[in-house]
């Protein structure tokens, strides 16, 4: 029971960075910018004319790839046991 308890808990940390890590990055660039005024005005790109904001997201996806991670998770920690034991 403490094998799967383990495996669940990685495979919510790894979930976690990877759904919010890229969020920590988007805001550090975000704080962090410094646009380049003087040089840009020579060019003019027009812009869209249509925004869409969010995203649509399969649930399903999230269960079954955090039932998956769970699953090697599980299994790197058994056979590292097997191996501390031999």
């Amino acid at each position: 029971m403490k094998v799967i308890v383990q495996s669940l808990l990685f495979s919510f940390i790894l979930h976690f960075v990877y759904l919010v890590g890229p969020m920590i990055v988007g805001s550090l660039k975000t704080a962090f910018y410094t646009p380049d005024i003087t040089g840009k005005w020579q060019q003019v790109d027009y812009l869209q004319t249509e925004v869409a904001f969010g995203l649509r997201l399969n649930q399903a996806f999230f269960i079954i790839s955090y039932f998956m991670v769970d699953l090697i998770n599980w299994l790197f920690i058994v056979l590292y046991k097997k191996r501390l034991r031999a």
